[in-house]
């Protein structure tokens, strides 16, 4: 007997439980061993989704799938029967068990593999988790109802039926727009100061021209502005989260004359965002005051406390 057979051979030896699906019996590789058959006839069956035990090991159809899935990096082999790659991945699992008893799973190499996809795994369970969670806590418990948005529109409907011409200015920088408000008020026109913020740009093109702007369309930095904005003004410098920060000149108003049930979409999706943003910050909270974190300061930005002598 050539060595290559009783290496085989001798390596099937080792499965005291083994099964295959159906189709093995009529499908099986050169390699399948002899008296497979017969052994399997003997076994206890196995759940349906298990189409292989190895000792106390399933392998399972998504097994089978995924080792015929193409690697990346590797030259794609010729497709390959079910029954031809459950054999494979038997072996497989033969040499893995084998390695595990002979210790090899403390190679450099594995390990940082392992620790790799462990945390691969881990940023996908946090990510998938903390979705269904925020889903359950906050978006499934921020509904509103007919009654609520007609309370809402009956409260606003002039804002609602008010569209203000707007023009802006918007930086990233607080510096940026104090600058740019201090050449308004030295008499630099709107629209030079606006431009400057867009170098290159095409004179046709006028970014900072919103025109008429929906009650829903507004950030809520703008309000107060606008509140108290009468055509041809100016605002001062507007701040708003992600370090926004706007001028507002006001050109006009209009008024419009919105029914209820032409707004009820606009307005029950505006007064949902509201609760969902008000309970998400709630939620959020109150995790951080049930829980402990602590930060290493470096990944702060701050200064890494000396150790003391």
């Amino acid at each position: 007997m050539r060595n290559g057979t009783r290496g085989t051979a001798a390596a099937w030896a080792l499965v005291p439980l083994y099964l295959i699906g159906p189709v093995a019996c009529t499908d099986a590789p050169p390699n399948r061993p002899a008296g497979a058959q017969a052994t399997a006839a003997k076994l206890p069956s196995l759940p349906a989704n298990v189409l292989a035990q190895v000792n106390d090991v399933a392998i399972t159809a998504k097994d089978v799938e995924l080792e015929s899935a193409p690697q990346q990096g590797h030259e794609q082999a010729a497709p390959a029967t079910q029954t031809a790659v459950l054999y494979a991945v038997v072996q497989k699992e033969l040499a893995a068990q084998r390695a595990l008893a002979l210790g090899l799973a403390s190679d450099p190499g594995f390990q940082k593999e392992l620790k790799q996809h462990e945390t691969e795994l881990q940023v996908w369970k946090r990510r998938r988790l903390s979705e269904l969670f925020f889903r359950k806590q906050v978006d499934e418990a921020s509904m509103v109802d007919d009654t609520e948005a007609r309370k809402y529109y009956d409260a606003n409907v002039d804002t609602i039926g008010s569209e203000p011409h707007l023009l802006q200015i918007l930086v990233r920088d607080e510096a940026r727009a104090q600058d740019a408000l201090k050449a308004l008020q030295a008499g630099t026109p709107f629209e030079e100061v606006a431009r400057s913020q867009y170098p290159g740009l095409p004179p046709s093109v006028t970014p900072w021209d919103l025109g008429f702007v929906k009650w829903n369309q507004m950030p809520d930095a703008w309000s107060e502005a606008l509140r108290t904005l009468s055509p041809g003004q100016t605002s001062g410098v507007l701040r708003g989260p992600k370090d926004r920060f706007w001028i507002l000149r006001l050109v006009e108003k209009r008024k419009i004359q919105p029914s209820f049930e032409a707004q009820r979409a606009a307005i029950v999706s505006f007064l949902r965002n509201q609760k969902i943003d008000a309970r998400r910050k709630a939620v959020e909270a109150e995790l951080q005051a049930q829980a402990q974190v602590v930060y290493q300061k470096s990944a702060l930005g701050l200064p890494a406390t000396a150790a003391k002598p």
